[in-house]
This record gives structure tokens, sequence and C-alpha cells, in this order.
């Protein structure tokens, strides 16, 4: 049994050190649920701005007939918003749910995707991380001892911290080709 060789010193700890940790563990009980209600607070004080946002989703891209992307300037963007903006006042005022529909709209901000260069930065960030990781490797190998033994496993290595280092010069090109 544990408690043969207990004596009364050892007992006394373990109970200190029960009550330290249920002391603790209490403690981080009120501050998560403080955090908890600071959380809330946050979420119902953006609730009337989240209700009047509105999310457009499956516009077109591109061109239908030729198949091109769409290529927007900011000054497009600008412009996509400044006749969104009208478009919607213009709606407002013909349904006469509002007395001022001017003020309505506080702001319109237009978040384009650009799906192409984010799939082309986020392979580019993949052959970077796992340029990283085969370098790391070899690094690690090149410092252990025998290393006859290892010499396969390190041109290996090294043949894919070359191979994704040529990757990524590829892809930095095909991004600036994008811009």
């Amino acid at each position: 049994s544990l408690l043969e060789d207990a004596t009364p010193m050892s007992l006394g700890m373990v109970c200190i050190l029960a009550l330290v940790e249920g002391v603790v563990v209490l403690l981080f009980t009120v501050r998560f649920q403080r955090h908890c209600a600071a959380g809330h607070q946050m979420l119902s004080d953006d609730q009337d701005l989240l209700n009047r946002t509105l999310m457009m989703y499956k516009l077109p891209v591109g061109d239908s007939q030729t198949g091109e992307p769409f290529m927007l300037r900011d000054s497009d963007v600008s412009q996509v918003q400044c006749d969104l903006q009208a478009a919607i006042v213009a709606h407002l005022r013909r349904s006469d749910q509002f007395e001022d529909p001017d003020d309505a709209i506080e702001t319109i901000h237009i978040t384009p995707v650009i799906d192409k260069w984010q799939a082309l930065v986020l392979r580019r960030r993949k052959a970077e991380f796992c340029k990283e990781q085969y370098h790391k490797e070899l690094v690690v190998s090149r410092e252990k001892a025998y290393q006859c033994l290892r010499r396969a496993n390190q041109w290996w290595l090294q043949r894919q911290t070359d191979v994704y280092q040529s990757r990524i010069a590829r892809l930095e090109v095909e991004e600036d080709k994008m811009l």
C-alpha cells in the first residue's frame, strides 16, 4: 500500500499541496468565467454592426464569354463601393422604409477575394516551410557522428532542399507576373 511508509510530515505535505492546487484551480476558474463574460460583452457590443452586415457572394469574377478573370485596381474597387452605395440608397428610397435613406448606410467596404494569388502565396509558403524543415534535418544530420553511414540521407535532404529552393524561385516569378 502507498500509505505504509507515510509519516505525519508526508501526509501533512500532501494535504498542503492539495490545498494549494485547489486554490489555483479555483482562481483559474474565476478568471476563466470573467474572460468568458468579457467575450460575451464584446459580442453583444458588436451585434448591431453584425446585424447590419450584408455579405454578397457568388458574384461574377470574370468575363463569361472569354473566361478571363477581372483585374481590379484600387480605383475600380472604390468605384464599385460608390456604385453599390448609390444602388442601395436608391432601393431604400423606393421602399419608403427609412425617413432619411442617405443616413441608413454608414460605410460600404468591398474586399475582393483573390483566389489565384492566394493559392500561389499558400503554395510558396508551404514550399518555404518544407525547405526549412529539410534544411534543419540536414544540419542535424551533419552534426551527428558516423557520417559515412549518413551520406545517402544527407544527399537526399540536400536534394530536397534544392528542389524546394527552385520551386520557391519559380513561385516568386509567377507571383511577380501576377502582380
